[in-house]
C-alpha cells in the first residue's frame, strides 16, 4: 500500500530521501538548499547532529524553519539515539533519557511542522513506544517506526518479528537497516524485505548497511524498499551514496510491466 505525503508518494516506486547534518542553523539551511537543487526526493532532518538538539523549544523553532525552507518536500523528523546510530557531540552529551526524547518528539507532533517522525520502537517498553505513535499519529502526522543493528543481521525470524512489531504498533512506514558480516547478511535482508513488502500493507523501508550492502540501496525495485537514503550535503549512516548517483542508478534498475514475463 502506498501513502501520500504531500504531493510525494512512498511505496509506489523508490525515492530517494536525504539527511540534513548540519550542526548550526545556518548550516542546516545552507544542507536544506543543497537538497532541494538534488535529485532527493524527501528531506529527514538528523536532529542529533544539532547544536541546540537538548532544548525542545530551539529544536521546535528550527524544525518551522525548516519546513517554510523546503517547499512542498516532505520533510522526516528524526532524533536518532546513540545507541542506534546517532551522533555524539561528546561523551557527556552522548544520550538523551527516554523522557526528553519523548518530549521532543510530542512537541514536534503537536507544532505540525514534521509531515513523519521517526520512532526507535526499541527506546523503552512496548506499551510506551505504541502509545507515543498513537499520538503522534492523533496530531495527523505519520510515523515511520525503525531499528537499527549496527554490529550484525539478525536471524531471518527475528527480523520478521521486528517488523510484526513495528506493525502491531500502529506504525505508517517501518524501517529495519543492519550491518552485514558476509554476502549472505545482504541475501537475506533482501529476502526478508521483500517478504515483508509483500505481506504487509505499510510501505517499508529496509538496507544493509556498509560498502558490502549498498546493492540494497538501490534494489529496492526487487526488495520491496520504498526509500532508499542518499547524501547530499554529508553522510548519516555507513554506505550512502550521493543522492545524483543513485538517481540514475535507480531509474536503470526500475521495472516497468514490459519488464515482466509470465511463462
Amino acid at each position: 500500500m502506498s501513502i501520500k505525503v504531500r504531493d510525494t508518494i512512498l511505496g509506489e516506486q523508490v525515492l530517494i530521501c536525504a539527511p540534513v547534518t548540519g550542526r548550526t542553523d545556518d548550516d542546516i539551511k545552507e544542507n536544506i538548499r543543497a537538497i532541494r537543487d538534488s535529485d532527493a526526493d524527501i528531506i529527514e532532518w538528523r536532529v542529533d547532529y544539532y547544536d541546540k538538539r537538548r532544548d525542545a523549544n530551539r529544536v521546535v523553532s528550527m524544525l518551522k524553519d525548516i519546513r517554510s525552507e523546503c517547499g512542498n518536500m516532505p520533510v522526516i523528523f528524526t532524533y536518532r539515539t546513540l545507541r542506534e546510530g546517532g551522533e555524539p557531540y561528546s561523551d557527556e552529551e552522548g544520550y538523551i533519557s527516554s523522557e526528553d526524547y519523548v518530549n521532543i518528539l510530542k512537541k514536534c507532533a503537536d507544532s505540525g511542522h514534521a509531515d513523519i517522525i521517526d520512532v526507535e520502537v526499541y527506546h523503552g517498553v512496548r506499551d510506551d513506544v505504541c502509545s507515543l505513535i498513537r499520538y503522534i499519529k492523533d496530531r495527523d502526522v505519520y510515523t515511520l517506526a525503525s531499528n537499527h543493528h549496527f554490529n550484525a543481521t539478525p536471524n531471518n525470524d527475528d527480523m520478521y518479528d521486528i517488523f510484526e512489531y513495528m506493525h502491531a504498533c500502529g506504525a505508517d512506514i517501518l524501517k529495519l537497516a543492519v550491518m552485514p558480516k558476509n554476502s549472505m547478511d545482504v541475501i537475506r535482508l533482501m529476502e526478508v524485505s521483500a517478504g515483508a513488502s509483500a505481506e504487509y500493507d505499510e510501505p517499508i523501508i529496509t538496507m544493509s548497511m556498509g560498502k558490502l550492502g549498498l546493492i540494497t540501496r538501490i534494489g529496492g525495485e526487487l526488495t520491496g524498499s520504498a526509500v532508499t537514503f542518499a547524501s547530499v550535503s554529508g553522510e548519516s549512516a555507513p554506505g550512502q551514496l550521493g543522492a545524483d548517483m543513485v538517481r540514475d542508478m535507480l531509474d536503470i534498475l526500475r521495472i516497468q510491466e514490459s519488464d515482466v514475463y509470465e511463462k
